[in-house]
C-alpha cells in the first residue's frame, strides 16, 4: 500500500484528502508541525508528498529545495487556492 504524506496547515483540508485518500487505499500520514518539518518529513518514509505552498514558518517551496538535497520523493505541490472553485 502507497505511503502518502500531507503537508497543509489547514485542518479541515488536510482532514478532508486524508479521509478521500484513505477510502480509496492509500497510507496517509499527516505533519502537523512546521517549524523543522525536514526531519520529520525523512523520517516518515513516504511514497507521495501533497505539500502546500503557503506554510507557516516555512513555505512550501523551500522545503521542496531542501528535500530535494537529499531525496527524489515525489511531491505534488498545491495552494487551497488554487483548489477552490470559483
Amino acid at each position: 500500500m502507497a505511503k502518502i504524506l500531507i503537508i497543509e496547515d489547514d485542518k479541515k483540508l488536510r482532514t478532508e484528502l486524508k479521509i478521500f485518500l484513505e477510502k480509496n487505499g492509500y497510507q496517509v500520514s499527516i505533519l502537523e508541525e512546521f517549524k523543522n518539518p525536514i526531519e520529520n518529513i525523512l523520517k516518515e518514509n513516504a511514497d507521495l508528498i501533497l505539500l502546500d505552498i503557503n506554510l507557516p514558518y516555512i513555505d512550501g517551496e523551500y522545503i521542496c529545495k531542501e528535500l530535494r538535497k537529499t531525496s527524489d520523493i515525489p511531491i505534488i505541490m498545491f495552494s487551497m487556492l488554487s483548489m477552490v472553485r470559483l
